[in-house]
């Protein structure tokens, strides 16, 4: 045992307790932040991911992360998500839930939050917070509504992708938009 300054005595373990402390807090940042760059690298058939550093600009600098899917691979489809009935009764669209938990409940291979959005959270978001989404979206046919600033990246029945250059998408375009994300 070591005598403290006090006349107190502190065991070894005190100290290895106050050791540790000291490392988890000195090296918890380097975890959190070990994301670093990554060669492409195929997560599943026909998916395949990136990670690659963006060098310092005036818009900013940091990582970027990219996923390219081959929809003609088997088993690949697309998948936005659709209405909550229970959120448009109440004037919203959608219930907020964890990416990752959606990832498993649809068993997604990959999944990407792709549009901005409002919610009814307050100052913190929460799943189950009910949300409205800024842009348009179409979900296996169906729009979530038309924002007047909206282009449209969408796909059709054979996910042939489209990218319409005016605002908004018009009334033909949705009509023929299988899947689709505003921006």
């Amino acid at each position: 045992m070591i005598e403290q300054a006090t006349g107190g005595k502190v065991t070894r373990r005190k100290i290895l307790l106050v050791v540790l402390a000291v490392a988890v807090i000195v090296a918890a940042p380097l975890w959190w932040n070990r994301r670093q760059p990554a060669e492409p690298v195929e997560i599943f058939e026909g998916i395949t991911y990136r990670c690659e550093r963006i060098d310092s600009q005036s818009e900013g600098a940091g990582l970027v992360h990219w996923v390219r899917a081959d929809l003609a691979a088997p088993g690949i489809e697309l998948y936005v998500t659709p209405l909550d009935p229970q959120s448009v009764a109440q004037g919203w669209q959608y219930r907020l839930e964890r990416t990752e938990k959606a990832v498993h409940e649809e068993k997604l291979a990959v999944g990407i939050n792709g549009t901005m959005f409002t919610s009814n959270s307050g100052w913190l978001r929460t799943a189950g917070d009910m949300a409205r989404s800024l842009e348009t979206t179409v979900a296996d046919h169906h729009v979530s509504h038309i924002w007047e600033h909206t282009y449209l990246l969408w796909f059709d029945d054979n996910l042939a992708p489209h990218l319409e250059s005016s605002k908004p998408p018009s009334d033909s375009v949705l009509d023929k938009a299988r899947w689709g994300i505003g921006g």
